[in-house]
């Protein structure tokens, strides 16, 4: 378990620098039909391998790998495509509503995984989990407002200058900086939980 939660932080780890600078070169929507499109395969690669009786936990950690960098391109991205869709007096009411539709999901999406798993067993479950990818990846090609275009090559920085100019400016933000620091002490104990919590509620809790 935690060998299987380090595989999907350390891809992040390793993807989150590069994220926001190609979501800064490329246009939003196709970034996250792309990574929506990733997810469906991954997830379904799972039931596929169970049917074939080939599923092993090193395919577990490859899968939670490569999700994690489809993660962290899929959050970075759709918050620079927000803006595109809203006014800048729109954006708190977008945000609202976002992280509304986040919560039910959070709320619901647990509950109903653990019935599916009792009725259908976790591989199989899993397959309602790469159609709604598939669905989000419909919806999100189904957005036609205008998005502005990515600026052209000629004017960008490198990739490396862009990746410092962006930690220089986190850092030396008052704001942003113990933001940052916030959200990676959460995330690492929020790791640590998850690591060992499956374990003990199956194992301790026999549920």
């Amino acid at each position: 378990m935690g060998t299987l939660r380090a595989t999907h932080s350390a891809s992040a780890v390793l993807a989150g620098l590069f994220a926001g600078v190609w979501a800064d070169r490329l246009r939003r929507r196709p970034i996250l039909i792309g990574t929506d499109l990733g997810f469906a395969v991954l997830a379904g690669s799972i039931p596929v391998a169970a049917f074939l009786g080939l599923l092993r936990i090193e395919q577990l950690y490859l899968v939670q790998f490569f999700s994690g960098i489809l993660a962290i391109f899929s959050d970075v991205t759709h918050l620079a495509f927000l803006p595109s869709l809203a006014q800048r007096h729109q954006l708190v009411e977008a945000n609202s509503k976002l992280q509304t539709t986040s919560s039910a999901a959070t709320i619901a999406g647990p509950g109903l995984a653990g019935v599916l798993t009792q009725l259908i067993t976790a591989p199989i479950a899993i397959i309602f989990d790469a159609i709604s990818f598939l669905i989000s990846a419909l919806f999100i090609w189904l957005i036609r407002a205008p998005e502005p275009p990515p600026k052209p090559a000629a004017n960008r920085k490198s990739i490396r200058a862009e990746i410092g100019e962006g930690l220089r400016f986190v850092f030396g933000n008052p704001m942003l900086r113990p933001l940052l620091e916030a959200i990676a002490i959460h995330f690492l104990f929020n790791s640590l939980i998850y690591a060992v919590f499956i374990l003990y509620v199956s194992r301790e809790l026999k549920i």
